[in-house]
C-alpha cells in the first residue's frame, strides 16, 4: 500500500483521498493543516502562503491580504505587534512622522507654535504673513491686531509697528511717517497734529 503523505504548506487537505488544494489568495495554512486560514488584519501572507507575516509600520492589511499597503498622505501606522489593518487619520493640530529613508508614516506630532494644520496632514503649514500662532497643536492661526504686523510666514507673535511708522496692513512691513507728521508705536496710518496743537519738537 501507498504511504500517506503530509499536506503541504499553502495547501488544504480536507479530504484524505483527494489531491491538496491551494489556499486562496489571501489564504495561508502551515504543513499538515487540514483547513487553509484568512490572513488576520494587520498581516498579509507571505508568497507560498505557508504563513502570514505582520505589516511593519507605516503600512496596514485588512484581513485576508496578500499585500501589505502604505499609508498614504495624511494617514499614519504606528509600531505594532499585531499590525494594524487601516490607517489613522492624522488629527488636527499635528503633522505626520515620516520615516527618513523609508519614507513611511509612522506616527503624527503636534504642530509648532508658529504652524498649524486642519488635520489629514503631512506637513504642519506655517501661518500666512499677518498672522501668528503662539501655541503648539494650533488648527489656525490668529489675524495681527491693529498697528501691530507680521510680514514674513511662521510668526509665533506680531510685532508692534514702531514709532514713527504705520502699518495699515499686517502683511506689509511698516511705512515711514513724514518727518513732519511722526506717530505714535501701533498706530495705522500717520496722524497730523489737531488744528491749534503743535508737537513738542524734542519729542521721539
Amino acid at each position: 500500500s501507498t504511504a500517506c503523505q503530509q499536506c503541504l504548506a499553502g495547501h488544504s487537505c480536507a479530504i484524505a483521498s483527494a489531491e491538496p488544494v491551494a489556499c486562496a489568495p489571501g489564504f495561508f495554512a502551515l504543513a499538515r493543516k487540514m483547513q487553509c486560514t484568512r490572513a488576520s488584519a494587520g498581516s498579509a501572507t507571505l508568497a507560498n502562503q505557508s504563513g502570514e507575516e505582520v505589516c511593519s509600520a507605516g503600512w496596514f492589511a485588512p484581513a485576508g491580504s496578500v499585500n501589505c499597503s502604505s499609508c498614504e498622505e495624511g494617514f499614519y501606522a504606528e509600531v505594532s505587534s499585531s499590525g494594524v489593518g487601516a490607517c489613522l487619520r492624522v488629527s488636527a493640530g499635528y503633522g505626520a512622522i515620516i520615516a527618513s529613508g523609508s519614507g513611511d508614516r509612522v506616527g503624527q506630532t503636534p504642530c509648532s507654535a508658529g504652524s498649524y494644520s486642519t488635520g489629514r496632514a503631512d506637513v504642519c503649514s506655517p501661518c500666512e504673513e499677518g498672522k501668528h500662532q503662539g501655541s503648539p497643536e494650533a488648527l489656525s492661526c490668529e489675524l495681527c491686531k491693529r498697528g501691530w504686523y507680521a510680514n514674513f510666514t511662521g510668526a509665533t507673535a506680531c510685532i508692534t509697528c514702531p514709532a514713527n511708522h504705520k502699518c495699515p496692513v499686517a502683511s506689509d512691513p511698516p511705512q515711514p511717517c513724514p518727518d513732519e507728521i511722526p506717530s505714535e508705536p501701533g498706530s495705522v496710518e500717520c496722524l497730523p497734529c489737531a488744528k491749534g496743537e503743535m508737537r513738542d519738537a524734542g519729542a521721539g
